[in-house]
């Protein structure tokens, strides 16, 4: 055979001088062909099933990145749900948290007119222990000014006028007032009989 030939041969199919020598005939070369069939070379029936199993393998990696793609959607409508609930939950909370806010506003207000009645609450409201009795002595200074002792000072509480007279004639007949808070005192009654008459 060919030299030539025989070097392209063994190029194309891995073989060595040994396997495939110069020397060898046509009939040992045929011969060698024959007994290869399916090691050296691939048989027909060989390269169609080698397809067959290629396509079966195409399909069942579809059938699974398919399946992969619907689980991948569950969990995404899930994980969707679950962040809607979340913010709802957040969203309850944060109104559940001003109502709280708000009752303790209300409840701290209540307990400090009770114990300063001589002193607005909202001013005392959300401020500290020291910051509250810092105002209430500021306050009752210009109270006392006004009013006398407003340590004492509580606001009456009318339910009709014929209680209100009772009270301006005992501010009249009150000692303890100088003319300026007997005025003020009276003035301020006055318009507590005009608001009971409304």
């Amino acid at each position: 055979m060919d030299k030539k030939l025989l070097a392209m041969f063994r190029n194309l199919l891995g073989l060595d001088i040994k396997a495939l020598p110069d020397s060898i005939s046509l009939e040992d070369f045929n011969k060698l062909i024959e007994e290869s069939a399916g090691k050296l070379f691939i048989k027909p029936e060989d390269f169609k099933n080698l397809q067959k199993t290629v396509s079966q393998k195409d399909l069942d990696l579809k059938k699974v990145q398919e399946e992969f793609d619907r689980l991948k959607k569950i969990k995404d409508e899930k994980k969707s749900e679950l962040e809607n609930k979340m913010t709802q939950m957040s969203e309850t909370i944060s109104k559940l948290t001003e109502t709280i806010q708000s009752m303790n506003l209300t409840q701290e207000s209540e307990r400090l007119a009770k114990q300063y009645p001589d002193i607005l609450p909202e001013l005392l409201v959300g401020k500290t222990q020291e910051q509250i009795e810092a105002i209430v002595d500021k306050q009752r200074a210009v109270n006392k000014k006004l009013y006398g002792d407003s340590q004492h000072f509580a606001p009456a509480d009318y339910s009709d006028e014929g209680q209100v007279d009772e009270a301006i004639d005992q501010v009249k007949t009150d000692q303890n007032f100088n003319g300026e808070q007997s005025a003020v005192k009276i003035l301020n009654l006055e318009r507590t009989k005009d608001s009971l008459s409304k």
